[in-house]
């Protein structure tokens, strides 16, 4: 794999890098640390509660991302899926954007690391498959995926040119008070991400993009700009009569 600048903001090398071994902070004969696993359980515990829905039927604890395979960086999450269901079909659709935003609050209110690595929170449903070179499950203690130590060839180009076509979006954007902008901006980049995994999975032009939007600060950058729109829009300013 080539690796290019863009610009002077990051290098792909900085969304993945390939490995002869699994994050040593995290696992130890390819097995999770006891100390670590007791800790994302403990975290998990946490983010259950916080979810404030009495007899959630969590399936499965997992881990799954760069820092479960070998492909991980200084700037890789660990992520950590809580798979709930919810059985009650009528009901699904107002789960789901619970879960999402107290999902929102919790990853943005919390400074959770593991050894340095951030640990970000998901809801899963179990029914929907989930794409990784490697998933663990912290709850059972056991590999439901085993990464592969394996290169993969990634359209550079094509990353490339995504990310530099949403820089500049995002820099756009943030100089406008366009909520509705913002928020599409927003939007277009996780409903990318989404299509690369579905389509390639973790290696394709799409995810490898999004890692470097939120290495680089893009991701942040946008977040931000649209919460404090949205602060505003809901303040009212005080006017001199």
């Amino acid at each position: 794999m080539n690796v290019f600048d863009i610009g002077e903001e990051v290098k792909i090398s900085d969304a993945v890098q390939f490995r002869d071994e699994l994050n040593p902070d995290v696992w130890e004969n390819e097995q999770m640390k006891p100390v670590v696993r007791e800790r994302l359980l403990a975290i998990a515990e946490t983010f259950k509660e916080f979810l404030g829905v009495e007899n959630l039927d969590v399936q499965d604890i997992t881990l799954s991302g760069s820092n479960a395979a070998y492909t991980y960086t200084p700037h890789s999450d660990i992520d950590l899926h809580l798979l709930i269901d919810v059985p009650n079909v009528d009901y699904s659709e107002v789960y789901r954007q619970l879960f999402d935003a107290k999902k929102f609050q919790f990853n943005e209110s919390r400074t959770l690391r593991i050894k340095g690595y951030d640990v970000e929170l998901y809801v899963q449903d179990p029914n929907q498959p989930h794409i990784s070179a490697g998933i663990f499950s912290v709850l059972n203690n056991k590999w439901l995926s085993v990464p592969k130590k394996e290169k993969a060839n990634i359209d550079d180009m094509s990353v490339i040119s995504k990310v530099e076509a949403f820089m500049t979006r995002i820099d756009n954007v943030i100089k406008t008070d366009n909520l509705l902008a913002a928020e599409d901006v927003w939007e277009d980049i996780k409903d990318m991400r989404k299509t690369g995994l579905h389509r390639e999975g973790e290696f394709s032009p799409e995810n490898i993009s999004f890692k470097l939007l939120r290495n680089n600060g893009y991701g942040g950058k946008i977040r931000d700009h649209i919460f404090h729109l949205r602060d505003k829009d809901l303040s009212l300013e005080q006017k001199s009569l």
